[in-house]
């Protein structure tokens, strides 16, 4: 709502007509920028020549996979790929016997719908931030999960298990991020406690310029509520 678009940055779901709304140039812009940076065409210390013929088509897909898919998305991929395999081994030695069960018409439904967002996740902004962890991780769980749902389960000593695998998931999950921050700060030069800096330009006060200089005739944008 506060950028006037529907659906940002899908410049042509903007409204121009609006007061506080980001020109359509702007977000077309945005738009670019999030896709180039999305496609491993830019961060902190690199950006490539012609980022708007980097990221037509499919030229960006050799740079993305060496710099991105290794080693963030496949880590990401190989982890889930462990993670479901200590579950599978915990969970075969509780099972009394398979029962037979079909997939349901809305469960194949929301895969095949799944399977479309992935394309569409992959071709326009790839990266993990940006409904990756989701959309990856949901492709694995839900086959997994079907198979796990033909298990005849005995539910006491699952109690048990599922508190063990939790406590496991939490530790390891902290100790991913830990380390991930560390290895970024070392990459980026970043040092967040003993050198904490936002860098502030005079445009970033625009929008505040416009209400404060459009005060509409009921004074509900006045200077007032500043």
């Amino acid at each position: 709502m506060n950028t006037g678009c529907l659906l940002y940055p899908l410049s042509f779901t903007c409204f121009d007509a609006l007061d506080w709304s980001i020109s359509k140039n702007q977000v077309y812009q945005m738009n670019n920028w999030y896709e180039l940076w999305s496609k491993s065409g830019a961060n902190p210390n690199f950006r490539v020549q012609n980022p708007e013929i980097y990221i037509k088509g499919f030229n960006w897909v050799e740079n993305w996979i060496k710099s991105y898919f290794f080693n963030k998305v496949s880590d990401f991929i190989f982890g889930i790929l462990f993670m479901i395999l200590v579950i599978y081994i915990f969970f075969i030695k509780l099972k009394k016997k398979v029962i037979t069960k079909k997939l349901d018409k809305y469960t194949k439904m929301s895969y095949i719908l799944l399977i479309v967002i992935f394309f569409e996740w992959f071709y326009n902004h790839p990266a993990l931030r940006y409904g990756g962890y989701c959309v990856i991780a949901l492709l694995i769980f839900i086959p997994f999960s079907s198979y796990l749902n033909k298990l005849n389960i005995d539910f006491q000593k699952f109690n048990k298990t599922a508190i063990i695998l939790v406590m496991i998931s939490g530790m390891v999950f902290e100790y991913r991020n830990i380390d991930r921050v560390k290895n970024e700060m070392e990459i980026y030069h970043y040092r967040p406690i003993l050198d904490v800096f936002y860098e502030i330009d005079d445009s970033y006060f625009n929008l505040h310029r416009i209400i404060q200089n459009n005060k509409n005739s009921r004074g509900l944008f006045g200077k007032s509520i500043f």
